[in-house]
């Protein structure tokens, strides 16, 4: 077994057994006595064995694989060891920022650049859980290049994406939201912008505001 199926078999083994410890603390809960030292030991060899995992990314030859299994390790490590999700986080960045970044005109290669497409979109979503800001850089930063003229097709998608972004922060990052739906604004009255704005109008009225106004001078 080469260093790659190491790293890969060690992190099912590091995820299986982190949701198989939280999914034991969950049934505990309905017992009278629960252990929880017992329950946070298993935690922290969970815990232990993903952040080995993480330190031996750097040795898989796939971007691909990286750039998926960095983003699952950073997802199950945020709220136990944030400044080390946010370094994983910038390893999974550059691979795809590099991956969507260096087209070639190759029509081969439109498959793989779908796959990066598909795990930046998975990627931003994970992200936004946590940090809306950090949600937003990642995707300004990743976005791919084209040769040629934008394709239409993609501009819309990265649209959708945007909004889909501002509806999931909009109650903790209402400024990243805002941004958000301005951009959108600014290429047409999309139904989601209308959505954005109802959920900054419920926690964040000035916001909301600065948006309805700029939705009523668009139309």
């Amino acid at each position: 077994m080469n260093r790659s199926h190491r790293s890969l078999f060690k992190l099912i083994l590091a995820l299986t057994l982190f949701f198989t410890i939280s999914g034991y603390a969950h049934a505990q809960e309905n017992k009278s006595k629960p252990s929880k030292e017992e329950i946070a030991a298993l935690r922290e060899k969970a815990f232990k064995l993903i952040d080995s995992v993480a330190g031996q990314l750097g040795t898989l030859q796939s971007a691909e694989n990286r750039a998926r299994m960095g983003a699952n390790i950073f997802d199950s490590l945020w709220k136990h060891d944030e400044e080390r999700a946010r370094a994983l986080l910038r390893v999974v960045q550059e691979d795809i920022k590099t991956e969507l970044q260096k087209r070639d005109g190759d029509l081969r290669y439109d498959t793989r650049f779908n796959v990066f497409l598909k795990l930046r979109t998975d990627t931003i979503e994970r992200i936004a859980k946590y940090d809306g800001q950090a949600a937003y850089d990642f995707l300004k930063v990743t976005e791919p290049v084209f040769e040629n003229q934008e394709p239409y097709a993609f501009r819309q998608h990265e649209q959708n994406l945007e909004l889909k972004l501002a509806k999931q922060i909009a109650a903790n990052n209402p400024e990243v939201a805002l941004k958000l739906g301005r951009q959108a604004l600014r290429q047409g009255l999309d139904p989601d912008v209308i959505r954005v704005l109802n959920r900054l109008i419920r926690k964040h009225k000035e916001h909301g505001h600065v948006l309805y106004k700029e939705i009523v001078e668009k139309l």
